[in-house]
């Protein structure tokens, strides 16, 4: 996932579970800031203390796991100068859930919309298992055309890396 946004973001955080792998170093060789810390068995816990060491007033938030679609990549930086000339709070974008092969999950996992782009200072997360933010101000739903791609880590690394 490293690889995927390191050109579009201004900080990588990265909290590792004290893994036994090379999170770690592969992290750092990304430039991110790491972070290491007891496992929680679910990561919001994790992502609320990720969010209070960024440095940077807009958030994109990513799974290792999940990856943005090239229209959403390509267009991030000026949503977020959209989103700061319009008082604009934060962005949804539709999740689309893969299988295993990659094919999209429709019925009644579609639409997964994800509140994945935002102000730090403008949401409040609980620490509730797959929470939502809650949104203080305007939320604004990104089109289609704009979306985050999910799916298990063992897909990412076999194809699309």
């Amino acid at each position: 996932m490293l690889e995927h946004v390191k050109d579009i973001v201004d900080e990588m955080i990265v909290i590792d579970g004290f893994s036994t792998d090379d999170t770690v170093e592969i992290a750092r060789s990304y430039g991110a800031k790491v972070y290491q810390r007891r496992s929680w068995c679910y990561a919001d816990p994790d992502r609320m203390f990720a969010l209070r060491q960024t440095s940077y007033p807009w958030i994109l938030y990513l799974d290792d796991d999940e990856r943005l679609c090239k229209k959403l990549k390509a267009d991030l930086r000026g949503l977020i100068e959209f989103g700061e000339k319009n008082n604009i709070s934060a962005f949804e974008a539709i999740r689309v859930n893969l299988t295993k092969r990659g094919v999209p999950l429709l019925g009644p996992f579609y639409p997964d919309t994800q509140c994945r782009i935002f102000r730090k200072d403008r949401v409040v997360y609980k620490g509730l298992v797959h929470e939502m933010p809650k949104v203080f101000g305007e939320k604004h739903c990104l089109p289609e055309e704009y979306y985050i791609l999910h799916l298990n880590q063992e897909f990412w690394s076999k194809n699309l890396r």
